[in-house]
């Protein structure tokens, strides 16, 4: 039986790449400070709190319409907080 790669190395915390999008994506935390999944944009709080068309937005890939539906997103969520 194979040991090493698994269920541990799939935890670790993601490592910072400069890419605010990617690490934000890849974060265990929420911009609001709170914890998150990692490969969720917001935790479940903040995400309940979006309107509809912003939540549909941020399943948009990367480079293809993400960044503006994050910023959206990340913009109201401060307006709301």
């Amino acid at each position: 039986m194979r040991r090493g790669n698994g269920a541990a190395a799939r935890r670790r915390e993601w490592e910072p790449c400069g890419n605010k999008y990617l690490d934000a994506l890849m974060s265990s935390r929420c911009s609001c400070g709170k914890k998150k999944t990692p490969k969720k944009s917001f935790c479940l709080a903040c995400f309940l709190m979006l309107p509809q068309d912003l939540k549909n937005d941020l399943y948009s890939r990367l480079g293809d319409g993400y960044e503006q539906a994050y910023d959206a997103a990340e913009k109201y969520l401060e307006e709301m907080r």
